[in-house]
């Protein structure tokens, strides 16, 4: 079944070259019932940066183990990303925006400046000479060299995503898709401006990656709630301890239910919403907040089916990559195998049985063993105590030099 688009019962899929090769009829009635589902894609993710040998690992197990078979790669943090998304590994398909754009003074340690139309044109060609699939801006991003980016992204069919620029009004939307809806400014405008924001996303067809779940941990860190428990005890102790605590400046309690009212009106006036949870901010974990992303998706408004299209055949369109996200002969080979249908209760992606990513099958028993053992690496207080201090004392350094109060909570 293809979420948003429909489904056909008693079928044999069947692979080959890393595509799904025939869907075929079949009249087993010996096996048990099983649900076959397009591998998840997480529309907004940050890789670890180096520092920290085996995490990417770590990501790449946690985004597999819980059915995400594509990701997209919205800012670099150490400018490896397009290395990885070449790389034979055990992980998804990683489409890279490769270091993100900004004005000057940048607002992230790593952003490239770009003051004008010709450097952001030249900025543009460089990603794409690399292998970028879309390009990444953030909100200091001048009118001048927003124009150049996106003459240049439009020549080569790059999408531009990003936050929406200071420089530019809510109602201008000058992205193919915006991340974090309109924080920080949502709160602080007029609803006649937010209104704007919404109409104006509808009429330029402009898609949304709300990360809703970045807000949820924004009220997590304001309640102090437990890092230890179930999800986020999946994640090192050093990340749970030396950064979760330190990448929000002022945890905004109330930011989710201002979130989830404007995702429902986006919703309601037809606009696209991709499912993505941002990685590296406070309570969130690869995979498994993609499932969360999808529960609060169906508090804002979506249908369960319409949810799992958002990180499905809706992403995978937007991604530009043939058939990704469905479920058809010529489309690649990501599917998850379940016990239970999602469509009718997001709960049962809790039963995978199975993940095939890239065209390779994973027993969903041998990831999680896969994962426990990653796990317990970094359990070990030869690991756990020098990562928690160069965390630490990275992330000061990072907070006072570069941080800046509108920027600070959402790469």
């Amino acid at each position: 079944m293809t979420p948003g688009i429909g489904r056909v019962a008693h079928r044999r899929v069947v692979l080959g070259g890393g595509l799904i090769a025939a869907i075929e009829p079949s009249a087993r009635s010996d096996t048990p019932e099983r649900y076959v589902l397009p591998g998840l894609i997480d529309m907004h993710v940050h890789l670890p940066p180096r520092y920290a040998p085996g995490l990417v690992d770590l990501f790449d197990l946690l985004f597999l183990t819980h059915g995400v078979t594509t990701i997209r790669e919205v800012g670099s943090l150490d400018g490896r990303a397009f290395a990885l998304a070449r790389a034979e590994r055990v992980g998804p398909r990683i489409v890279a925006c490769g270091p993100i754009l900004d004005g000057d003074p940048a607002s992230w340690p790593v952003a490239r400046v770009v003051r004008t139309h010709a450097e952001g044109e030249i900025a543009v060609r460089d990603l794409a000479e690399h292998g970028g699939g879309c390009v990444k801006v953030y909100e200091g991003i001048s009118a001048d060299a927003l124009s150049g980016i996106r003459s240049a992204a439009g020549a080569l069919d790059l999408p531009v995503v990003g936050h929406v620029p200071f420089a530019l009004p809510l109602a201008d939307v000058p992205l193919d898709d915006v991340q974090h809806l309109c924080y920080p400014r949502c709160g602080s405008v007029s609803p006649e401006e937010i209104e704007a924001f919404v109409e104006g996303s509808a009429v330029r067809d402009v898609a949304h990656t709300p990360t809703l779940v970045v807000f949820e941990g924004q009220a997590h860190l304001a309640r102090s709630a437990r890092t230890a428990d179930a999800p986020f005890d999946l994640m090192p102790r050093f990340w749970r301890d030396a950064l979760w605590q330190r990448v929000v400046h002022e945890a905004n309690a109330d930011a989710l239910a201002l979130m989830q009212a404007l995702v429902r009106r986006l919703h309601a006036r037809g606009v696209r919403i991709h499912a993505g949870t941002d990685p590296i901010q406070a309570y969130v974990v690869p995979g498994a907040s993609l499932h969360r992303e999808l529960a609060l998706l169906v508090g804002s408004g979506l249908s369960a089916e319409e949810a799992l299209a958002a990180a499905t055949s809706v992403a995978g369109e937007s991604l530009g990559i043939e058939a990704l996200g469905r479920l058809e002969v010529g489309a690649p080979a990501d599917l998850l195998v379940l016990r239970e249908d999602p469509t009718r209760d997001l709960a049962a992606l809790d039963t995978i049985e199975a993940v095939v990513a890239r065209g390779r099958l994973y027993p969903i028993e041998t990831l999680r063993a896969a994962l426990d053992e990653e796990r317990r690496y970094f359990d070990r207080s030869v690991v756990d105590l020098p990562l928690r201090a160069v965390s630490y004392f990275g992330m000061e350094i990072a907070r006072r030099s570069f941080a800046l109060p509108h920027s600070a909570h959402t790469p």
